[in-house]
């Protein structure tokens, strides 16, 4: 199976699983490592200070995974319900929108 008809196969498994939208994504340093680094020191972090620990891992995952060259990536739709999200089961009244 070539590359193209692997990911066709993926996103038709994603979309069986209700993962929305699956995309393939290069791994290789961020053009946004600059603006991450202005953005930490000016604080706008606060008290996530895991963000500062982080940082030149999550602007360059070949820092970590040297071995990857791309990164599937989906889209999970999480507020797959219907009326007021306060009155919804689990952790939903919790989750960010």
């Amino acid at each position: 199976m070539n590359g193209r008809a692997l990911v066709a196969r993926l996103k038709e498994e994603a979309a069986t699983l209700g993962l929305g939208t699956l995309g393939v994504a290069p791994i290789a340093p961020s053009d946004h490592a600059d603006a991450l680094r202005r953005w930490l020191d000016r604080g706008h972090a606060a008290t996530m200070e895991w963000m500062e620990r982080t940082a030149r891992d999550s602007v360059d995952l070949t820092r970590r995974f040297a071995w990857a060259k791309s990164a599937l990536v989906a889209a999970v739709p999480y507020l797959s319900y219907a009326g007021d999200r306060t009155a919804q089961p689990g952790v939903v009244p919790h989750l960010a929108r």
